[in-house]
């Protein structure tokens, strides 16, 4: 999620559009394993590789989990 989706949500709670594309992105986001996901969209955001690593017992994400959550509209 981004900061203005969950805006445009709070402030506009029937947007039917914005609920909808949060809710596509959470479906995605959870698709590939939750944790190294969302360090990876972490990292991402930042600029910063560093966030990727996980720690065990979780293993790094691999190239198509990683370009999965790439095609995710955030």
């Amino acid at each position: 999620m981004t900061a203005p989706l969950v805006a445009k949500l709070w402030s506009e709670p029937t947007n039917d559009d914005a609920l909808e594309a949060a809710s596509a992105a959470r479906t995605a986001i959870s698709a590939q394993p939750l944790i190294p996901a969302v360090k990876y969209l972490t990292g991402k955001l930042h600029g910063d590789s560093g966030f990727e690593a996980p720690l065990p017992p979780h293993m790094p994400l691999t190239s198509a989990q990683k370009a999965a959550l790439d095609e995710i509209p955030l």
